[in-house]
């Protein structure tokens, strides 16, 4: 999906502009071994089935537009004409998960440390991390969904979210669905 949308706009992501992946800003010096990294060469072999890494906030928010523009639907992000992205008001397109939502997604109705329960034994069913997933990311749905049938909800890759992030917003924000603070440096990973 994201080649297709690569090809279709002739996006460039930021690892391609800046020469280093695992979402360095540009102003901020890359370790050595993330140099040259990004979307297609993120440093190990990928499928059409391997999750799509290296790539920014940015990045994430334009695909999000192109296949908002593709179904014909009010895009949540639009360019600020500064190499950044102002949320829309009344958009009825893709966008990211809220930090809130994605937690929701991954419980999945839930009130376990895991989706499966508290037992970490289980959790190498479930999904990949260090000690399983050979040091790169995985194809995806190879391990159990959680109980709304979303895969790799307990490892596999980060996944960005909308919201800025706040240390201690959960302190002051709307236990009900909060969103995140309006502004920040960070976005919540």
């Amino acid at each position: 999906q994201f080649r297709k949308f690569v090809d279709a706009s002739k996006y460039i992501t930021e690892a391609e502009k800046y020469g280093f992946g695992n979402g360095y800003k540009a102003t901020e010096k890359a370790k050595e071994a993330d140099k040259g990294k990004n979307w297609k060469n993120p440093g190990y072999p990928i499928t059409e089935e391997t999750v799509v890494t290296q790539i920014t906030w940015n990045d994430a928010a334009a695909y999000c537009a192109w296949l908002s523009e593709q179904e014909q639907r009010r895009p949540w992000y639009r360019p600020d004409g500064k190499q950044g992205w102002i949320i829309a008001a009344r958009a009825d397109g893709y966008r990211l998960p809220t930090e809130a939502e994605w937690e929701y997604a991954c419980r999945a109705g839930t009130t376990t440390q895991y989706s499966f329960g508290d037992g970490k034994a289980e959790l190498e069913r479930y999904g990949w991390f260090q000690k399983n997933a050979v040091g790169r990311a995985q194809p995806v749905a190879l391990k159990l969904p959680n109980p709304f049938g979303l895969f790799d909800m307990h490892g596999n890759v980060q996944e960005w979210c909308q919201d800025w992030y706040e240390r201690k917003w959960y302190e002051i924000s709307s236990p009900a669905d909060p969103n995140g603070p309006s502004s920040g440096s960070a976005r919540v990973i």
